[in-house]
């Protein structure tokens, strides 16, 4: 059959229950507590592709809590609004659902596994339930086409590449009163399409900018965060010779950035080739800027060195 209804009283749906079936699309009765890993998991092989379980639905009234490991992975959903009583999702969960446009989270749940929308790059709209608190390491990483995302004021960490390569991301907001303690490295990096950012008082931004590719960006206020060093880098080696890299190095576009009060060294390059930044205001505990920290701003007419 090419569709499904599975029986009221139904409980569990357990490992690998339809994988790489060849049903279409399955309605879940309500009184299914748990999905199990892999439970809907597609066709990674080649050239087959991801499929064929296109639609899943839930009936009225859903007791689902739990959606395990990698349980839509590769499958060719195009939307999902999944039971509000869903509290917990394992790892990986829409892993490589390509087809995946738009996705309503549950309100119950509170954090977002590893790698739980990675890569997909058809995904445009996701809505966060207001009381999350984790976004785990790679979660929206290379969704190319999510153009943005409002992080609600419950959200306290962000992990390691959460958003990297979300090249047509245009605008990342955090909400007022945002209680954002703690931000993995590169978080955001490659994101090249947004143009601005802040971010509250977290006290570490990593040995590596997690601005890192984000040409894009014409304006950045840091001045929360509790930093005390822009840093530079090593990047990937050219025969055999580090390439190193400043903290803003080739930000293009940028023409403003606010840097905190608590910052004490900028590091070499640090804004090397910002060829639009016309002026910045160096903090006071600032002690040492490194070399070439200004090379080749053509548009900088004043550094102002805070006194007060």
């Amino acid at each position: 059959p090419s569709s499904i209804v599975l029986n009221e009283g139904l409980q569990v749906i357990g490992f690998g229950a339809f994988y790489q079936t060849s049903i279409k699309s399955v309605h879940i009765p309500a009184s299914v507590t748990t999905i199990g890993d892999n439970a809907f998991y597609g066709s990674s092989s080649k050239p087959i592709g991801p499929g064929p379980i296109s639609a899943i639905t839930f009936a009225e009234g859903s007791k689902l809590t739990y959606i395990g490991n990698m349980a839509f992975a590769y499958s060719v959903i195009t939307g999902i609004s999944l039971p509000d009583n869903v509290s917990a999702m394992g790892a990986q969960v829409f892993y490589n659902n390509y087809n995946l446009k738009s996705i309503v989270l549950p309100t119950a749940l509170k954090e977002l596994s590893k790698s739980t929308f990675y890569n997909c790059k058809g995904l445009e709209s996701v809505t966060l339930p207001a009381n999350l608190t984790k976004i785990g390491d790679t979660v929206f990483s290379q969704c190319n086409k999510l153009k943005s995302i409002n992080i609600p004021a419950s959200v306290t960490s962000i992990g390691v590449q959460a958003f990297y390569s979300c090249s047509s991301l245009e605008s990342f907001t955090l909400e007022d009163n945002s209680n954002l303690a703690s931000v993995g490295e590169r978080f955001i990096a490659y994101c090249s399409s947004l143009k601005s950012i802040t971010l509250p008082a977290v006290p570490d931004l990593g040995s590596i900018s997690v601005f890192t590719g984000c040409t894009g960006l014409e304006y950045i206020d840091i001045s929360n965060p509790l930093i005390t060093e822009l840093s530079d880098y090593t990047g990937s080696a050219t025969n055999g010779i580090p390439n190193y890299h400043g903290y803003f190095e080739g930000f293009a576009k940028l023409k403003e950035v606010r840097l905190p009060d608590t910052l004490e060294i900028i590091r070499s390059r640090a804004f090397k080739d910002c060829a639009s930044l016309e002026s910045i205001t160096i903090p006071r505990g600032v002690m040492s800027i490194g070399d070439y920290a200004f090379e080749n701003c053509s548009s900088l007419e004043s550094i102002l060195f805070d006194k007060d």
